[in-house]
């Protein structure tokens, strides 16, 4: 399950980050969030590094997945921050191979 919300999170972020979506809804939404004068600046911070965005993908995924007490709270995290370094780590090896 861990797994398969790492990979997930993975896949969202991207999603999010590099994909215009069906009927352009994320290319829209992206520039919605980036025009906007009071959040405008977190977003372009968000969606220019792919560790923060899976990260934050990541954990609101595992608290509508997991129920919130304070043993998931942990596991939450964690899973945050295992698909934060995945996406570090696939990033990385996709520049790698793609120079």
């Amino acid at each position: 399950m861990i797994l398969l919300n790492i990979l997930s999170a993975i896949s969202l972020a991207f999603l999010i980050k590099e994909l215009n979506g069906p009927f352009d809804i994320f290319i829209n939404l992206r520039s919605k969030l980036l025009s906007n004068k009071h959040v405008g600046g977190f977003f372009y911070s968000l969606f220019d590094c792919y560790y923060c965005l899976t990260f934050h993908t990541s954990y609101i995924m595992s608290m509508v997945i997991y129920p919130l007490d304070s043993l998931n709270a942990r596991l939450i995290l964690a899973t945050a921050f295992a698909s934060a370094m995945c996406s570090l780590v696939v990033v990385s090896f996709i520049q790698k191979v793609g120079k």
